[in-house]
């Protein structure tokens, strides 16, 4: 019998492996991940080019072919030609003319290795852009193999109308024409919110009362609850509730909900299931940041949220708004907050980095801020500085250069609770939406 060495059948075993692995090739090193794409802070063409870049890579050699967009008041021939040479070029492929259908664009890259073909469409204030990249047969006989392959890489990317989107279809009106009313959930809102909330594409819309938060939308003249919430299941009574509240909602796109109201002791950032996922004992601005008490106001200067006031000689506020604006010159966030007069008119301040406040008299302690008609300019959105709920109104200021000018004022005698502005629609123009009362309107 031969003599048993584990400890040296081991060995080689061991020596075997390590000459066997020291031949094999190594696998190359995983390419770093591509950087997140900006979201709202740049031209959105360039953004969904850099989402279609991060989905399906450089092409060199590519033949880009995009089909015709189709949508009312949309120069969409300029509109095509410019997504495709902005696609193309981040995704380093060349450009031929548009084509009607995925056939056509076959032909056009059957000399060609490879087809990107985008299809994009305008709906619900967004441009949204596929891109399907399709190997193209090389000779006659791959051709009666497999004609027609199939796309071997899917994108999708989609942004919301910017000042250059808008150069794209004919400027609208910055008055509202039409109002659309619906019974509401409350009988007295303090706050709304206005913006998808769940990423679905549609716009939610948040209703804030002194005992629940609702979320859901406006269809047949009633508002529709998908979610709510009862205040006390999110957050424990004030120390110092004030007898009127003071209220402020915001919807993040893709983050969630940012509500506060000043009964409640927490401010708070919500899901899109109404889920508390952050607390703090702040008010949240609208626009970034929170506002801190003073007394029975609010400090005039934003903060961190969750962070002590600064000193500051900014005044103080008894209602608050704000919105990022996007214009060709990038993105401004303004502020706006009313100072409260017990002798004279009560006024808004609306502020913005790099510029002196503006101030707009006469309006009531309901506000918001956006671009209304999409040319990159602010306008405040209020109520009527009044004691008496049947001479209320919704006043619209339009502010350019520091000048403020009253564009419309429509009257509404049931009182005006609370106002948001939503994101701008397909025609472009912003729709305001006003808690008068029992009611929900929308002026468009």
């Amino acid at each position: 019998m031969r003599p048993y060495f584990p400890g040296l059948f081991l060995a080689a075993i061991s020596s075997f492996s390590a000459a066997s692995a020291a031949q094999e090739p190594k696998a190359p090193p995983a390419p770093p991940p591509r950087a997140k794409c900006p979201t709202g802070s740049g031209s959105a063409i360039a953004e969904v080019a850099c989402e279609l870049h991060r989905q399906v890579g450089r092409t060199p050699g590519a033949l880009l072919v995009a089909s015709p967009i189709t949508a009312s008041g949309v120069d969409g021939a300029k509109l095509t030609d410019t997504l495709a040479r902005v696609v193309a070029g981040q995704l380093n492929a060349t450009v031929a003319g548009p084509a009607k259908t995925l056939g056509a664009a076959r032909n056009l890259a059957s000399r060609k290795g490879t087809l990107l073909y985008l299809r994009a469409s305008i709906a619900a204030g967004e441009v949204r852009v596929n891109l399907d990249k399709y190997p193209v047969p090389k000779n006659f006989w791959a051709r009666i193999r497999d004609p027609r392959p199939a796309p071997s890489k899917h994108a999708f990317a989609s942004r919301r109308f910017d000042p250059e989107l808008r150069t794209f279809m004919p400027r609208p009106p910055l008055l509202a024409k039409v109002v659309v009313r619906a019974k509401s959930v409350e009988s007295k809102a303090v706050a709304l919110a206005c913006e998808d909330l769940d990423g679905d594409g549609a716009l939610d819309l948040v209703v804030v009362g002194r005992r629940r938060i609702h979320t859901g939308r406006i269809s047949a003249g009633r508002f529709k609850v998908e979610r709510s919430v009862e205040w006390s299941a999110l957050s424990p009574i004030a120390p110092a509730p004030l007898r009127q509240p003071i209220a402020a909602a915001e919807i993040v796109r893709g983050q969630g909900l940012r509500v506060g109201i000043t009964d409640r002791r927490d401010g708070l950032h919500l899901d899109a299931r109404l889920g508390v996922s952050k607390r703090f004992r702040a008010l949240p601005w609208p626009g970034g940041g929170c506002a801190n008490r003073a007394g029975v106001y609010l400090h005039g200067a934003p903060t961190g949220c969750g962070k002590a006031q600064e000193s500051s000689d900014a005044p103080e506020f008894d209602a608050i708004a704000g919105a990022t604006v996007l214009s060709k010159e990038g993105a401004k966030t303004y502020r706006a907050g009313r100072v409260q007069q017990m002798t004279s008119r009560s006024y808004a301040v609306l502020s913005t980095p790099g510029a002196a406040p503006s101030k707009i008299p006469g309006v009531g302690a309901q506000l918001a801020v956006g671009d209304l008609n999409g040319d990159g300019q602010v306008e405040l959105v209020a109520g009527t500085d009044t004691q008496r709920r049947k001479n209320d109104a919704i006043q619209f200021f339009s502010v350019r250069q520091g000048a403020v000018t009253k564009t419309q004022s429509t009257p509404a005698p049931g009182g005006v609770d609370a106002l948001a502005i939503c994101p701008a629609e397909t025609n472009g123009r912003a729709a305001v939406v006003a808690a008068v009362g029992a009611e929900l309107w929308v002026l468009r």
